[in-house]
């Protein structure tokens, strides 16, 4: 630290400031959110006795809304193919754990990328 330093955040082309992150709608929204999903997992769980699948984490940041997104519209051969990819660099006890993903629904595909 110096006495020249300012103590105002630090401005880079096409960010707001360095410390600064852009939310997403999605964490905007959180309560309104958390409560609808509150009320599907009650009925689903408690009335309907059903599972709900998958659950998706709500983004924090614009980026990680983003990357959800592109996620959610993959297709599987696609899915598998990055699976497979980064299954390649495990060892041999690991990899046990991925046999049989061709017979996963692409939403557990998705689930474990």
């Amino acid at each position: 630290y110096s006495e020249k330093e300012t103590h105002r955040p630090h401005i880079y082309p096409g960010f707001t400031a360095k410390s600064h992150w852009i939310l997403s709608e999605e964490m905007k929204r959180f309560n309104e959110i958390a409560r609808i999903k509150r009320i599907e997992f009650i009925n689903a769980k408690f009335i309907n006795k059903t599972s709900l699948g998958i659950w998706h984490l709500i983004p924090v940041i614009l980026e990680e809304a983003n990357c959800q997104k592109n996620e959610n519209s993959l297709k599987k051969p696609q899915i598998l193919l990055i699976i497979n990819s980064l299954v390649s660099l495990l060892g041999n006890s690991d990899r046990s754990r991925f046999h049989g993903l061709l017979s996963k629904s692409c939403d557990d595909s998705i689930n474990i990328l």
